[in-house]
Order: structure tokens, then sequence, then C-alpha cells
């Protein structure tokens, strides 16, 4: 039997200079390989432009907002 694979729709922020957050936009996030290295991508749900490209770090602490799922 086929597994089901659904893509998480997630929203992107960036932290400016001033301190404050700035959305970058929507869109649905997956993992890949680039150039070697793991990383998640985030794809533009509207243009399927990528919105963000993040090299997974083994010693980062990845969560969740809380609170929203």
């Amino acid at each position: 039997m086929a597994k089901k694979f659904y893509l998480k729709r997630v929203k992107v922020y960036r932290l400016n200079d001033d301190g404050k957050w700035d959305d970058q936009g929507t869109g649905h996030v997956t993992i890949d390989y680039m150039e070697e290295d793991l990383c998640l991508v985030v794809i533009d749900e509207e243009d399927n432009e990528t919105i963000l490209v993040h090299r997974i770090w083994s010693d980062v602490i990845y969560r969740k907002e809380e609170g929203i799922f």
C-alpha cells in the first residue's frame, strides 16, 4: 500500500534590523538535499517561488510555534 504524503503549510517570517518580524509569505515546507546538506525548503503557495532555503544544523533545536497545532 502506498503511503500518502502531505505537505505542511507554513508561514515564514524574517527578523529585520529593527528587531521586528517581516512576513515573507505562506508556503509548503519540504526537506531536500542541496550541495550535500540537508535543508528545509519553503515554496510559495501562490507563485511556486522559493521563499526560504535553510540548512538543518544538528546542534540546533527546531520546534513548532506553541499553541498553533
